[in-house]
């Protein structure tokens, strides 16, 4: 119940506990499973997916099905590989679905180790970082 009242009209102030009002001006929008991968939140991604599949009336889950997940999984993964949060959900949502993970972890990991290497390599002064520039290309 809305305390607070119009005190010209009388009325009460608009709110979003009104079912007109939510039907009219409310916009309803269903969460998917990467949106709870983006947020580091594999089993909420996981219960979302079964969720879906299971409001869709299938009984079991295609391969195909299951290939397309794993790419997005992969490619969220790939973009996100900087922020443990969300990398190291896709890799346990991805283990929940009963599927392999080893490559999307290789890839995660190479990924890593290239960006850590990368920031190593700028580390130091300034006649350091040329100095190497001037040995990479000599190579």
């Amino acid at each position: 119940m809305n305390l607070i009242v119009n005190e010209v009209s009388g009325n009460d102030m608009p709110s979003f506990s009104k079912q007109q009002l939510v039907k009219k001006y409310g916009n309803e929008e269903k969460l998917q499973y990467v949106y709870y991968l983006r947020q580091g939140r594999p089993s909420f991604a996981f219960v979302s997916y079964i969720a879906d599949i299971i409001q869709t009336g299938l009984t079991n889950v295609s391969r195909k099905r299951l290939d397309a997940t794993l790419t997005r999984t992969h490619l969220i993964a790939m973009k996100y590989f900087h922020q443990i949060t969300v990398s190291s959900s896709c890799v346990a949502f991805i283990e929940m679905l009963g599927l392999d993970s080893v490559l999307i972890r290789t890839h995660i990991q190479a990924s890593r180790l290239i960006l850590n290497f990368r920031n190593s390599k700028h580390s130091g002064s300034i006649e350091e970082r040329n100095l190497q520039e001037k040995k990479m290309k000599k190579i």
